[in-house]
């Protein structure tokens, strides 16, 4: 009963922070809602392993990652001899909280259903985005002086930028949800959901949003046309019936997006930027910056820090201020460990998701398998858009490797080697034990 309230306290948790309701409703900053849920279920988690005789952490590859990942930066923002201020910052405080909330979260993770309820409060959390971000449209709420949605009220998706790449990377599990919820209305809500969703990332004007989508797109047509045909004529009359809502200056901006890119690398001055309009030298201004970061790691290997003296500037000025990659910010902080350990945080969850695919496959577990293919699609969804997004290790990311990471553990349980498919859906063992599933 404690470890079942510690989780549930662990997911208000999660929604608190996807939606964070103090900032459209004041009243509840006094109340410290998140540090309540936070601390009821650390208390909680605590008196349930000791009178179930249970460990505190679990012994895995993910809680293992989030330790070092936390040691890292700690020592990043204390001992680098490049750092300019060792008081708390948001880029060590955002890391460190998220790597003790997988570490609790997957001390708890024992179950397929308590895995997958991660994935489900994550989705839950970003209904409150699509409410913003339509509500925002429909006023014309647009960023500075274009015509560019700005984000909703939500700390990690402020920008029009970061709104349409997070948005972007739950639309497959808004997909998946369509595809395997039960019920007809439910099934309709997920659906305007999905294409609600679209919606934003076109009105965003962001061509991080739009290269996202191209790619998560490359990775669910074939298997969508596999499994369901029928969904490519809703989804292309709802997006023609979408295109007029959108206005002329955010599609022109989107069209242009690969000639912009091209650009950047054909110019020979890179600093020279007079005869540029504001896309192309803000594309070419990003692009600046991420060379010169890398320049200064070459020459830095373990970073400078979290908030690091500029002394850097007249050498690598590019690499100052906001990086728009989520590689390149992970090294500036870290140095190639914080670079490696980026690279591991994409590369795990696809091993834990693959390997779930590969023993749900065959009509085994077609939900299981379904849902492991839908964090794939979300990781190719990361690799694209961390490419211009400054938040390496950002919360949704951190929250489905950890979901991942538990789903296989309780498949691995379930569903033994080499299992095939059994009739009614019962997933068999080679010598005819029907397992759980």
């Amino acid at each position: 009963m404690l470890g079942r309230w510690s989780f549930r306290l662990i997911c208000w948790y999660i929604l608190i922070l996807m939606t964070q309701p103090h900032f459209r409703f004041p009243i509840l900053i006094p109340l410290h809602l998140g540090d309540l849920c936070f601390g009821g279920a650390f208390v909680l988690h605590i008196f349930d392993c000791m009178t179930q005789n249970k460990a505190f952490i679990r012994n895995s590859g993910v809680t293992r990652f989030a330790f070092l990942l936390m040691g890292m930066i700690l020592a990043a923002h204390y001992w680098n001899p490049h750092q300019n201020s060792t008081d708390w910052n948001t880029h060590v405080d955002g890391v460190t909280k998220i790597s003790i909330i997988v570490i609790l979260l997957d001390a708890q993770l024992d179950s397929v259903y308590k895995s997958s309820a991660v994935f489900g409060v994550l989705a839950l959390g970003t209904l409150w985005w699509i409410k913003g971000g339509v509500r925002l449209a429909s006023a014309g709420a647009y960023w500075a002086s274009t015509t560019r949605l700005q984000g909703a009220n939500v700390s990690i998706i402020t920008n029009p930028n970061d709104f349409a790449y997070l948005t972007t990377f739950f639309l497959p599990i808004y997909y998946y949800f369509f595809v395997y919820f039960k019920p007809k209305l439910f099934k309709l809500g997920m659906l305007a959901v999905l294409f609600s969703g679209i919606y934003i990332v076109l009105q965003t004007g962001s061509r991080t949003g739009f290269l996202c989508m191209l790619a998560m797109a490359g990775g669910m047509i074939p298997r969508v046309w596999k499994k369901n045909k029928s969904f490519f004529p809703i989804a292309g009359l709802t997006i023609f019936l979408l295109l007029p809502f959108i206005p002329q200056g955010n599609l022109d901006r989107l069209t242009s997006t690969f000639e912009t890119i091209t650009g950047v690398f054909e110019d020979k001055n890179l600093q020279d930027t007079s005869d540029l309009d504001v896309a192309a030298e803000s594309a070419q201004s990003r692009w600046i910056k991420i060379r010169g970061t890398f320049l200064m790691i070459l020459q830095n290997p373990i970073g400078v820090g979290t908030d690091p003296q500029y002394w850097y500037v007249t050498k690598w000025w590019g690499a100052a201020g906001t990086v728009h990659n989520e590689l390149m910010m992970a090294g500036r902080t870290m140095g190639f460990p914080g670079m490696i350990m980026y690279i591991l945080a994409l590369v795990l969850p696809l091993k834990y998701a693959t390997r779930i695919m590969r023993r749900t496959e065959n009509g085994v577990w077609p939900v299981m398998e379904a849902l492991a293919w839908t964090v794939r699609v979300q990781l190719i969804v990361i690799v694209m858009g961390g490419m211009f997004s400054p938040s390496f290790f950002h919360f949704p990311h951190m929250m489905t490797f950890v979901a991942v990471s538990g789903l296989w553990r309780s498949v691995q349980e379930a569903v033994p080697e080499g299992a095939i498919a059994a009739p009614y859906g019962m997933a068999m063992s080679p010598s005819a034990q029907p397992v759980v599933a």
